[in-house]
């Protein structure tokens, strides 16, 4: 009886105007507040679990967490160290600037000198100009040679000659240190891609067949019959093989993050972009795809995507 007794609820707005009136009766307000009591507890033991399994993770993570924090000191380091190696870098090219500025400055004071001289020595210039430079340069020499009096501009050649021979075993001592840093110490050892090598063309300035005038040859081209077989120099992965403008069908192999090599103007390819090959095996075979004027394999080598003459490693 007492189960169904009824409890009346009120709600009265501000007004008053309207009263909204709820009844429950005992036996469902026992029901309704099991009910919230098993959902506050259920909600206690969800927690107590996540609890125990956010302890459990955090407890797991903490190792992570360190060599995180040891990872991130030593990339702060090498960011450090870069910094420093990038200023030593900065350094160098100012200090070849103000170098290349002085030799143009000698350069010019030479000029001023045999302007000088020659005025000396009553080789007058033409209003307007010197009609024939070459002949009064020539003229000057010849008079300085009789009077023994070129120990100046000797000198001075000279010591653009002993700067300019250190500036060039620099470089040459520099190359060959990136070369050792970046193949040898990384045992990359290179072959010729041709059998039966017949070098047609070296790395470095010729003449250009298309232009008429002097361009920078940035490889070495192997002459051969259409068709020729053409090899991978070392172990690598194909970067591209396909056509791309002057060099026509042409294999670029990676064979580290910093060295790659590139077979130009094939007649056709036997490799595909990611493909991995070993060294000495079949990429293609020579043509005259491109800008090329007979059947030839192109063959450039690059670090850090900067040319180097191929003769230096293979």
């Amino acid at each position: 009886m007492e189960d169904n007794k009824n409890y009346h609820f009120l709600i009265v707005t501000e007004d008053t105007e309207k009263i909204k009136k709820y009844s429950l009766t005992r036996e469902k307000i026992r029901i309704y507040g099991t009910i919230a009591l098993v959902i506050l507890l259920s909600l206690i033991v969800a927690a107590g679990f996540f609890m125990h399994d956010y302890l459990k993770v955090a407890q797991n993570i903490k190792p992570a967490q360190k060599k995180y924090i040891i990872t991130k000191n030593q990339n702060l380091k090498l960011r450090q160290e870069n910094e420093k190696l990038y200023n030593k870098l900065r350094m160098a090219q100012l200090n070849f600037i103000s170098w290349k500025k002085n030799v143009n400055r000698k350069l010019r004071n030479i000029n001023s000198k045999i302007g000088h001289i020659s005025r000396l020595y009553n080789i007058d210039k033409p209003i307007g100009g010197i009609e024939d430079e070459k002949k009064v340069n020539d003229e000057l020499i010849l008079k300085m040679l009789e009077n023994n009096e070129i120990d100046v501009l000797t000198s001075i050649n000279g010591n653009i000659n002993r700067q300019l021979g250190s500036l060039n075993w620099i470089l040459i001592k520099e190359q060959r240190y990136i070369i050792k840093r970046f193949i040898y110490n990384r045992g990359l050892k290179f072959l010729v891609p041709v059998k039966n090598p017949r070098i047609t063309s070296y790395y470095g300035k010729r003449w250009d067949p298309f232009n008429g005038y002097y361009l920078f040859h940035r490889g070495v081209d192997y002459g051969g019959s259409h068709g020729t077989p053409v090899f991978a120099s070392e172990n690598g992965r194909v970067l591209w093989a396909g056509n791309v403008n002057q060099y026509g069908k042409i294999v670029i192999i990676n064979h580290s993050a910093h060295v790659s090599t590139r077979y130009a103007h094939l007649s056709s390819i036997s490799v595909k972009n990611n493909q991995r090959v070993n060294k000495g095996d079949l990429i293609g075979f020579i043509g005259s795809s491109g800008r090329a004027t007979a059947s030839h394999l192109h063959f450039e080598v690059r670090i850090n995507g900067e040319v180097i003459d191929p003769l230096n490693i293979l």
